[in-house]
């Protein structure tokens, strides 16, 4: 079992859709969170990218997971997160145990600048570690990318992606607001609501001590951004095969749909 961390905002605010479709340019995240002086109140998020490159999907996520390995192997060697933090391709590949191909170069270099070109314009969402507060503004993931082979300054050509985070991010993860994950258990995931899920699941368990776990399903689907179906067989349908899978790999003992809301 290998357990690697994530940092907890960007997942827990639904940064990365639950769909393989990109095509989307913004999205709403609709959330209650309880404060750290105890007030539960309503945070939303406008998430935005840009037409060319759409919005982060599933398999950004799984680029993000592995990309927060390499950012927190470098804190644990050097004391801390620095930028920029360098990476080559074949690291990335060889982390999500892909098979070797270059179209995955392609699928990389849209990862990099599809997160520096979505926008993050959080009313009370976003964490701030250092302020230990919820904060409204308009955030970045990362500020500044540099792609394997581009041209720099000096004429050469990079041979690393080399990755500048944004200042919140950076703090965040210096500070220790992190998510910890089965990366494995994650890896043996195929389906996009169950990756999804995957972490939140870890965070509701974590805060119900171990006990049954009940949310309302708009509300779940909401998170997810999918769609919340009236007819419980075809709701039932559509997030069926994704908790099974959850259960194969033992993040599930068992589920269930009722109308209004749902059991794990």
């Amino acid at each position: 079992m290998l357990f690697r961390s994530v940092e907890k905002s960007l997942h827990s605010l639904g940064f990365f859709a639950s769909t393989a479709s990109s095509k989307e340019v913004s999205r709403t995240v609709v959330q209650v969170i309880r404060r750290p002086d105890g007030q539960r109140i309503q945070a939303k998020a406008v998430i935005e990218g840009i037409p060319s490159l759409g919005l982060p999907t599933t398999a950004d996520r799984d680029k993000y997971m592995a990309f927060m390995k390499v950012a927190l192997d470098q804190r644990d060697q050097q004391g801390g997160v620095s930028n920029p933090i360098r990476f080559s391709g074949a690291d990335l590949i060889k982390l999500l145990r892909l098979r070797k191909g270059g179209f995955h170069y392609d699928e990389i270099n849209d990862w990099c600048k599809r997160m520096v070109a979505t926008t993050i314009m959080s009313e009370s969402l976003v964490f701030l570690a250092d302020r230990k507060q919820y904060a409204s503004d308009t955030f970045h993931v990362f500020d500044r990318v540099i792609l394997y082979g581009e041209e720099l300054a000096d004429g050469s050509r990079s041979e690393y992606y080399e990755v500048y985070l944004s200042h919140w991010q950076l703090t965040n993860l210096n500070q220790g607001y992190l998510l910890p994950l089965d990366f494995n258990a994650y890896l043996r995931l195929k389906r996009d609501i169950s990756k999804a899920l995957f972490g939140h699941l870890s965070v509701w368990f974590y805060a119900s001590r171990g006990l049954p776990v009940e949310k309302k399903y708009q509300d779940l689907c909401q998170l997810l951004h999918i769609r919340a179906y009236p007819h419980l067989s075809k709701a039932k349908s559509v997030l069926e095969p994704s908790m099974e899978e959850l259960a194969e790999i033992g993040y599930l003992s068992s589920w269930d749909l009722e109308i209004g809301r749902a059991h794990v």
